[in-house]
């Protein structure tokens, strides 16, 4: 366990700069890739949020879940709190849920993309997709202004795989309900709604072929509306393999009374 631990903090790092260079593409090469409109604005606000989640996690959680310069972690206060604890439940409560709401706006373009070709354009126009993207930044930051009161979190300390003593970080009370169970919650919902996107892109294919005109109707789709759909598709398995193991994890509690994995080990594994 402690090398797969070890192993999947070395993937976070390895995968930083592909994350850096997919962004610088996909915001300075557009016209050179030939994407969906929709496709290629969601996918410019999803690498900036995955490339905000790693740079946090490599520079702050990481180093001090392995235990490097806890002194001087300690000593970076502003009033009576942390900046790192702040930094951290952002990061691994509301940040992750905007990936999940991400998710569901690709499937949902996706749908439209293959169902409803001819108004798929002017449902996701890139004025209201505008609109769409500043309105869940704004709702991030302002979710995130509780996470900053004195109280919210608190540190644990806690060996790590490299047998020193790491930090950690824990929501308290209200904010733990609200924010750690209330998000899970609401990403499973989330999730839920992005997989039934994905299932009746499935239906719809299935109608295409009973259809006698159905192998031309799908021969007459664009290539680059099958490929991005393929994409989509495999972006979002990411999140749904979260899911699994999020039941995993909690069916285990549920069921035989503990957890399969250390708080550690789940820490690393879930982000």
């Amino acid at each position: 366990m402690d090398a797969i631990t070890i192993a999947c903090d070395a993937i976070m790092v390895i995968t930083l700069p592909l994350l850096a260079r997919i962004l610088f593409v996909l915001a300075f090469s557009h016209r050179k890739l030939n994407l969906d409109p929709s496709f290629h604005t969601l996918m410019i606000n999803a690498c900036t949020m995955n490339l905000i989640y790693s740079i946090v996690f490599i520079f702050i959680q990481e180093p001090a879940s392995a235990g490097l310069l806890l002194y001087f972690y300690k000593q970076v206060q502003v009033g009576h709190y942390f900046i790192l604890k702040m930094e951290f439940k952002i990061q691994s409560t509301i940040l992750i849920t905007l990936g999940a709401v991400f998710h569901v706006i690709l499937g949902a373009t996706r749908l439209t993309a293959i169902a409803l070709p001819v108004k798929h354009e002017k449902i996701w126009s890139s004025r209201r997709l505008i609109y769409v993207y500043i309105s869940l930044w704004v709702v991030l930051v302002l979710a995130s202004i509780p996470l900053v009161i004195p109280g919210s979190t608190a540190i644990v300390m806690n060996p790590n795989v490299y047998g020193t003593m790491g930090m950690e970080f824990a929501l308290l009370g209200n904010y733990f309900t609200i924010y750690s169970l209330g998000c899970t919650v609401f990403g499973v919902i989330i999730q839920l709604l992005n997989f039934l996107c994905y299932v009746c892109l499935g239906l719809k294919f299935r109608n295409f072929l009973k259809l006698g005109s159905g192998a031309k109707d799908i021969r007459k789709m664009t290539r680059g509306v099958i490929r991005t759909t393929v994409s989509a598709f495999f972006i979002s398995s990411g999140s749904w393999l979260l899911g699994v193991f999020i039941i995993y994890v909690f069916g285990n509690i549920y069921g035989a009374g503990k957890s399969p994995f250390t708080k550690l080990q789940f820490s690393v594994y879930f982000r």
